[in-house]
């Protein structure tokens, strides 16, 4: 996974650029792999199995942003694992909204997901900018393409 793309930029916005970010959606980081390897995914499943079995021992949590109205997926630290104590624990990933730890397992936050943001990703949508999803601009490609 350390050579997943959106994972070196799930990293980057977390941790690395000027105005740290506190996640990105899984839309967004979809479409960083759908930028390397022209492919989308048939659901959301095999993002979510690679986040929470992660061979680097990284903790990731989806929690709702009242900013931009989405879920997003954080990369966290060790020692965050104490703000994390109210969240469902997986294996590598904490799950920290009311409505999806009311669901069984990976599978079904997946089917969630899918359910609320394939249509999107479908549409190639992976950006939401001032309440609309949308393609990625050229600014969004080139941070993506600099970013390890």
């Amino acid at each position: 996974m350390s050579d997943s793309k959106w994972y070196n930029f799930l990293y980057y916005w977390s941790f690395k650029r000027t105005e740290i970010g506190s996640g990105l959606t899984l839309p967004f980081l979809i479409g960083i792999d759908f930028l390397e390897n022209k492919k989308l995914p048939q659901s959301t499943l095999q993002l979510l199995n690679e986040i929470d079995n992660n061979d680097l021992k990284k903790l990731f949590s989806i929690h709702y942003c009242v900013n931009i109205g989405e879920y997003i997926l954080q990369l966290n630290e060790q020692q965050d694992i104490q703000s994390l104590a109210y969240y469902k624990k997986y294996n590598s990933l904490y799950i920290g909204d009311s409505i999806l730890k009311k669901k069984n397992g990976i599978f079904e936050i997946s089917q969630f997901f899918d359910k609320k943001y394939m249509k999107y990703i479908l549409n190639l949508e992976f950006s939401k900018d001032s309440g609309n999803w949308r393609i990625f601009n050229d600014d969004e490609i080139q941070m993506i393409k600099n970013c390890g």
